[in-house]
């Protein structure tokens, strides 16, 4: 009986040990041999020190399988190892209390399957996904965050404004002229202007409740949560005078040899009445106001 259960476990590819108590091997497969890289009875009656160079690896194992003779629980374990011709490969072990007829724990039986392909399957699976979810909340052309993105995330900064009495700031942007830049330059030149702009805009965004997007075509949108008065007055001053001193040639707009932009602000502590499109809505209103009255500026409505 016990050569057929040998050799049945020779026949299965994974890796099968055995262990007592005393962490010596007492039975494996042909598979773990080859792992091992040494023949059966040079493992059996052998501990992982003898059989593994790095002490690291042999800890490594020894504090697992005391862990299942204190514990008496199965582990499952992933772990990269290297095998005897140098191959790196990652094994998802299962240990298993053996217990004898009267309940007492004399083992440890593994068994190691090779998952590095399927690992690596799952990461190029992540990685698409990240790709993907990236490339949803991304605008292709200036690589900030689109205008789903911005509406997703405004909401629930806007319900935190809401809920602890926070003060917000919704900046709307537009580009003086724009369609005359186009016209004048061409679609290229108008792509990289929109391109140089939202790098310029990027270097304002500092903390991680601060919100940067493209609105749509010329059109850019800031949201800072918890902001000063004072703090933010001065940073729609510091956009305007940035954009216009990033020096692009504009030689057909009415308002300034070189392009410029115009905001329209919206600051305060949203009412429970309110809904996050009011305060942008806000935020527009204003921006036209900027518009009308010469462009190359910013209008800030307070409440």
């Amino acid at each position: 009986m016990a050569e057929l259960l040998q050799d049945i476990i020779d026949c299965i590819d994974d890796l099968v040990f055995v262990k007592d108590k005393n962490f010596t091997y007492i039975a494996c497969n042909t598979a773990f041999t080859k792992f091992i890289g040494r023949p059966y009875e040079k493992i059996i009656g052998h501990t992982d020190d003898v059989l593994f160079d790095d002490p690291e690896v042999v800890e490594g194992f020894r504090s697992w399988d005391r862990k299942l003779f204190a514990e008496r629980k199965t582990q499952d374990i992933r772990e990269w190892v290297t095998f005897p011709d140098g191959k790196e490969v990652l094994l998802n072990t299962i240990k298993y209390p053996l217990e004898d007829k009267n309940g007492e724990v004399i083992a440890l039986v593994g068994i190691s399957r090779d998952i590095t392909e399927q690992y690596s399957a799952e990461e190029k699976i992540k990685k698409l996904n990240e790709e993907l979810i990236k490339l949803s909340n991304n605008d292709s052309l200036t690589s900030i965050n689109n205008r789903q993105f911005f509406d997703r995330k405004f909401e629930t900064f806007f319900a935190l404004a809401q809920r602890n009495n926070l003060s917000i700031g919704v900046i709307m942007l537009d580009v003086d002229n724009f369609k005359l830049y186009n016209d004048t330059y061409g679609h290229v030149e108008g792509d990289n202007c929109l391109i140089a702009i939202a790098k310029t805009l990027k270097s304002f965004i500092n903390r991680q409740t601060d919100i940067l997007a493209r609105y749509g075509g010329e059109e850019f949108i800031i949201t800072i949560l918890n902001v000063k008065e004072e703090n933010f007055t001065k940073l729609l001053d510091a956009i305007i005078k940035k954009i216009e001193a990033l020096s692009i040639p504009h030689s057909t707009s009415p308002a300034s040899n070189v392009v410029t932009i115009s905001a329209g602000a919206y600051l305060g502590i949203p009412s429970h009445e309110q809904e996050p499109k009011d305060l942008v809505e806000l935020a527009d209103k204003a921006l036209y106001e900027a518009k009308d009255s010469g462009k190359n500026k910013f209008i800030l409505i307070k409440e």
